[in-house]
């Protein structure tokens, strides 16, 4: 019976999600397309394939957690369930012990590695799960830590509400394993969304400011379909340049000699014809060489090469090309890039054509000569003049579709923590609406009823973001002492509390409100008729 109920509603989602998926998928995909994310030669489909999948891996846990959760109850004798309906539930089980030992060993050796090995922004790359791993231990042993937190909270809410506090503290320690069905999802969405949030802008920080400081330009020309090579002969020879050097970023995939970890990742690929406008230190070799199907690789490469041997890469309209080394090069630890000549990498490119056009000025020739003779030396020609402010605001906008992905899951985990929080206490403060009542008779006025839920709704969103905070923190931490050499990430502290904010609006609403719906009834009524 438990099977087929969970299987009805289980169809019956999966139908309306297979009707809606489509038409989220594509208003997301206009979203990045229209953002510049996106190439607008790249069109929107959405196969059955796909779609067959996730129906069946959500019917499959469907099923499963039907199976599990009906399997003791389908054994028990029907006396012993029902005196069992009344005694607290033994919570700490041998599997959910193993699992949080097991997810807080995870995330300790995330943690170790993120440290350890880790450079720059690529840290991102462990700290992140290992905040799920964190996330995932603490909610095994939810129950247990609500109410060890609930005793450490104790004394500031008591100091603050009197008797209605003292008696939400005792509500919540007593029925520790219910209060953390609430607790659970508010902890995981504050911890996530603080975690996935700060990354994102330590990360965005990180790169903008190694970017500012590796730019050895004062000036671009840029052209949103490229900048022709006349209008590049053009700056060349304007008046107040110094050094040119066409600028083309894309992504390349080291096949040969094979690597399977970089094949999967694949490096940034920076094209240029002036070496000197990047801060690459040469190792080994010369950058001057690097024309032709030439490369230089960064002095960190997973790839034992020398200078004068080959390299097959994978350009990004996927061509495979066979390179010579022509130098190793040492760059900033976590923001290394393959280095090769402009005009072979702009051919494998959308535009086919540089986008950018580096310029450094002459000593002497400040900001604004230098903008005004550029200006005028591309006048009639598709291209703008821009600082280096320009050009960071560039590199700035690349970043920002990692910020969106990361943004659309903070809404995922959001959208989930609102659903879950609001069915667990709306059904658990349902269900007392006879407990309401025998206060009441008891010598509790309305109010104080209403305040001790209150007290209950706030003290469940203290225990969810002190939670959510300590998780967050184990992925933090590591990730911004190795991106930045601080503790505490970049970003405005305005997101945490928002944050924060949030779960205890949203706690307090989903705990009130239906006491006040409960106590409407009249004492006497509520005591008779019970739930």
């Amino acid at each position: 019976m438990v099977l087929g109920e969970a299987l009805v509603i289980g169809v019956l989602a999966t139908g309306v999600a297979a009707a809606l998926g489509p038409v989220f998928g594509g208003w997301l995909f206009e979203q990045f397309t229209s953002g510049g994310f996106i190439s607008p030669a790249v069109q929107f489909h959405q196969g059955w394939i796909p779609m067959l999948i996730a129906a069946g891996a959500t019917l499959l846990a469907v099923g499963l957690s039907a199976l599990v959760a009906g399997f003791r109850v389908g054994r028990i004798r029907p006396t012993e369930a029902l005196a069992e309906a009344s005694v607290p539930r033994h919570w700490l089980t041998p599997v959910r012990l193993i699992v949080a030992i097991l997810c807080f060993g995870g995330g300790t050796a995330l943690g170790i590695v993120t440290l350890a090995v880790m450079t720059g922004p690529i840290a991102a790359s462990t700290a992140g799960p290992a905040v799920m791993l964190w996330a995932i231990g603490v909610a095994m042993i939810s129950p247990g830590v609500t109410k060890l937190t609930a005793i450490v909270l104790q004394g500031p809410l008591r100091l603050v509400s009197g008797v209605t506090g003292w008696l939400a503290i005792t509500n919540t320690r007593n029925a520790a394993t219910r209060v953390a069905g609430a607790v659970t999802p508010i902890m995981l969405a504050v911890g996530i969304a603080t975690a996935n949030i700060y990354l994102q802008t330590t990360t965005t920080a990180a790169s903008a400011q190694a970017f500012s400081e590796d730019l050895r330009a004062d000036a671009v020309v840029a052209g949103p379909t490229g900048v022709s090579p006349e209008a590049i002969d053009r700056v060349r020879h304007a008046d107040g340049v110094a050094a040119v050097s066409t600028y083309v970023s894309s992504r390349a995939f080291i096949t040969a000699p094979f690597d399977e970890n970089q094949t999967k990742k694949g490096y940034p690929a920076l094209g240029l014809t002036d070496a000197t406008t990047t801060a690459a230190t040469v190792v080994r070799g010369n950058l001057a060489d690097l024309t032709g199907d030439t490369i230089a690789l960064p002095d960190t490469a997973e790839v034992s090469r020398s200078v004068g041997e080959s390299v097959t890469l994978r350009l990004g309209d996927g061509t495979d090309r066979t390179l010579r080394i022509v130098a190793i090069v040492h760059q900033r630890a976590g923001a290394e890039q393959l280095l090769l000549p402009a005009d072979l990498l702009a051919g494998h490119t959308t535009a086919g054509l540089a986008k950018q056009v580096l310029v450094r000025a002459a000593p002497g020739v400040d900001q604004a000569r230098l903008t005004h003779s550029l200006t005028a030396a591309t006048a009639g020609f598709p291209v703008s003049v821009g600082d280096r402010t320009t050009l960071a605001a560039a590199n700035a906008k690349a970043d920002e579709t990692g910020a969106w992905v990361n943004y659309l899951l903070v809404g995922m985990i959001v959208g989930y923590t609102v659903i879950s929080v609001v069915n667990t206490l709306v059904m658990a403060t349902s269900r007392r609406r006879r407990e309401f009542g025998l206060q009441r008779l008891g010598g509790f006025t309305r109010g104080q009823v209403l305040r001790m839920a209150a007290g209950e709704g706030g003290l469940i969103a203290a225990i969810g973001v002190l939670l959510g905070t300590v998780v967050s923190a184990g992925a933090i931490v590591p990730f911004c002492l190795v991106a930045t050499g601080r503790v505490l990430p970049d970003g405005p502290v305005s997101i945490y509390l928002v944050i924060v904010a949030t779960a205890v609006a949203l706690a307090l609403i989903a705990a009130v409100l239906p006491a006040w719906v409960a106590t409407r009834t009249r004492p006497v009524t509520a005591v008779a008729t019970g739930e």
